[in-house]
């Protein structure tokens, strides 16, 4: 008789955690509370408009890959990605528009064109952005907590702090535009 193992939450990392375990031979059952899964893969729909939430994770295909490959498939065979510039566009009441690029040297060029100033604040955020990325990537993705405690050691906690998760988008872009 397999063993059973239920999951809370159809998000990316249930999901993931999901087709592990079944490949493993557990008998899998996952609960959500949304009507669809995909937890901040999802969209948010309102006046005719649809928003793509865009979690992180989109932006580490490595990380799709290597699920794919843990049950022994090939990823190609299921997943087409492809790269999307600009990465979004944006309108105003006057009927100007904004487009912002995935290709770095054409987005700072499009900064340069409103203010040089803003441009070189971008810059420094993406230097703290990357410093952040390498504290997660060294000490919470891909990395497994047992339990509590395996976060409250003071390596951990300090990490955490240097993350600045606490901050919202705004306030922290605030700081360099």
């Amino acid at each position: 008789m397999k063993k059973k193992v239920i999951i809370v939450g159809a998000g990316v990392s249930g999901l993931a955690s999901a087709i592990r375990l079944q490949h493993l031979g557990y008998d899998v059952e996952i609960f959500e509370k949304n009507p669809i899964a995909g937890g901040r893969m999802g969209l948010v729909e309102f006046d005719g408009f649809r928003f793509d939430l865009g979690p992180t994770i989109l932006m580490m295909p490595h990380m799709f890959r290597e699920v794919f490959e843990f049950c022994g498939k090939n990823p190609d065979d299921y997943l087409q990605m492809e790269k999307v510039d600009p990465i979004y566009k944006v309108y105003f009441a006057d009927g100007t528009t904004h487009e912002a690029s995935s290709e770095l040297t054409k987005l700072v060029k499009e900064m340069e064109a409103v203010s040089e100033a803003d441009a070189a604040g971008f810059m420094k955020y993406l230097g703290d952005v990357y410093e952040r990325y390498l504290i997660a990537k060294d000490y919470f993705i891909g990395r497994g907590f047992r339990k509590v405690t395996d976060m409250l050691t003071p390596q951990m906690l300090s990490a955490g702090l240097r993350l600045k998760t606490l901050d919202d988008a705004y306030s922290m872009m605030s700081k360099y535009i």
